[in-house]
């Protein structure tokens, strides 16, 4: 079996919406999107996968362009946390 780079041997069965949103929360855009089109091969009808695909790779388009993702900004209470060290 020929696994594409950005996915993770080690996920196996464990692709999960959740497990693709701490990708995303990670800035592991490529991981995130290969989790959601596994999950849409599994269910092709579920309309908010396809949604969360193409927020993602629109995302992404705007990270290569030079912008900051949407969800790109820092937690603020981690930034606190961070100013103390």
């Amino acid at each position: 079996m020929v696994m594409r780079p950005t996915e993770d041997p080690a996920e196996g069965d464990l692709a999960s919406t959740t497990l693709a949103e701490i990708y995303v929360q990670q800035g592991l855009y490529e991981r995130a999107v290969a989790i959601y089109q596994r999950l849409a091969t599994r269910a092709p009808d579920d309309v908010e996968v396809a949604q969360r695909i193409a927020t993602l790779l629109a995302e992404m388009e705007r990270s290569q362009a030079g912008e900051e993702p949407a969800g790109a900004s820092p937690d603020p209470e981690f930034e606190q946390w961070l100013s103390r060290r």
